[in-house]
């Protein structure tokens, strides 16, 4: 069986409308710890054979917790909390239903380098992520 990537978001969406979307109506600091749970993570859908990710920019993160209060806008919530920190009780969620999250930071791409990668940047090769000490080599 095949899953698009949009069937897949609309289902992700749809697990936090199910789960929090009554409590997100009322409840501000509950949708800031899923902005920051959303923010620049990627969530990867485990109940396919095909590798499926979801990932929110700051804006789109934003933008979903305004549809789902069905009030306002992503600016509302844009930077409501710190990202690319997930929330314990939306990660239990969201693994029941199959997303895992990888929130580590990016490690440098140069072989050998364990270190957090923390610029991008494109060379002849293409794109690449590494640390600073590997910045630009």
């Amino acid at each position: 069986m095949t899953i698009s990537q949009e069937t897949v978001y609309d289902h992700f969406e749809d697990i936090i409308s199910k789960y929090l979307g009554e409590r997100m109506k009322t409840d501000a600091a509950l949708c800031s710890r899923i902005w920051s749970s959303l923010a620049n993570v990627n969530w990867y859908f485990i109940k396919s054979s095909q590798l499926i990710v979801c990932g929110y920019s700051f804006r789109a993160a934003g933008g979903m917790i305004a549809d789902i209060r069905q009030q306002g806008d992503y600016m509302d919530w844009y930077c409501s909390g710190p990202y690319q920190t997930v929330d314990e009780e939306f990660r239990k969620i969201m693994k029941k239903e199959g997303f895992i999250a990888d929130d580590m930071n990016p490690i440098c791409d140069e072989p050998g380098c364990l270190e957090d990668g923390s610029c991008g940047f494109h060379d002849d090769t293409g794109y690449r992520y590494t640390c600073t000490q590997h910045h630009c080599r």
